[in-house]
This record gives structure tokens, sequence and C-alpha cells, in this order.
């Protein structure tokens, strides 16, 4: 894939929810006017996200220092509780 294809996916995802669909087959449409037909269809062929993955895309867009840390923790937690069970109490509160 491009990287044009690439730039339009990541415009593409940040686009509300419901706009998705109409967005989507309009930058494939675009691709495809511009000669791009492989990339085009590459786009045509991303489903609509979920609700809860189209969310977690929107917070990494806005407050991304605050998604890597939250992922941190997580991290950090799942270490604990593999290795220190009885630590995970701790690494719960952070």
């Amino acid at each position: 894939m491009s990287a044009d294809a690439n730039r339009h996916i990541e415009e593409l995802y940040a686009v509300p929810l419901k706009e998705f669909t109409s967005a989507r087959n309009a930058k494939a449409a675009a691709l495809k006017a511009a000669g791009h037909g492989a990339d085009a269809q590459a786009l045509r062929r991303l489903g609509r996200p979920s609700v809860s993955l189209w969310t977690t895309n929107q917070l990494a867009r806005l407050v991304p220092k605050q998604v890597g840390h939250f992922i941190d923790l997580v991290l950090e937690a799942r270490r604990r509780q593999l290795t220190e069970p009885r630590a995970i109490a701790e690494a719960m509160k952070a």
C-alpha cells in the first residue's frame, strides 16, 4: 500500500464513526480516479470499526501520552501478576 493510501486510512479513522462508510467510499473513489486502483480497492475493503475500537483510536489521537501511560501500567500489572502474584494489588491501585 502506498504512503498516500496510508494517509487516507489515517484520516479515515479520525472521522466520526457514523461518517466512516461514506468517507471510506469517497476516499476510495478519489484514489481510483487518481489511477491508484489497488490502493482504492484495499481502502474499500476496510470495515467500519466497532464503537470501542473507534473510541480507543480517538483517545490515542487526542491524549497519546496518557494512553501510553495506561498501557505501561497494564503491562506492569500483568508482569507483576505473572512474577509476583502478591504484588498485583499494588499494581492494580496504580
